[in-house]
């Protein structure tokens, strides 16, 4: 980063970089990266790895159906 903004072109091959996301399953975590479209080298935006958490389900919503009734 240079003053706060993320890089957009890469250091090795002047390619454009890409935001990407990896996913450990084995053990659960997460890692947003920054990836060169063009040779593919990755670069670290965050500085540790987070863990995968599904978002919160609200359960007092309505259940919506997809199902037609029948007539």
């Amino acid at each position: 980063m240079v003053n706060g903004t993320p890089k957009t072109i890469c250091e090795r091959c002047q390619g454009t970089l890409a935001p990407d996301q990896e996913v450990d399953l084995l053990t659960g975590m997460t890692l947003v990266v920054s990836r060169c479209i063009n040779c593919g080298r990755r670069t670290r935006l965050e500085k540790e790895p987070r863990p995968l958490t599904p978002k919160p389900v609200n359960r007092d919503a309505p259940v919506k159906s997809s199902a037609k009734p029948d007539t």
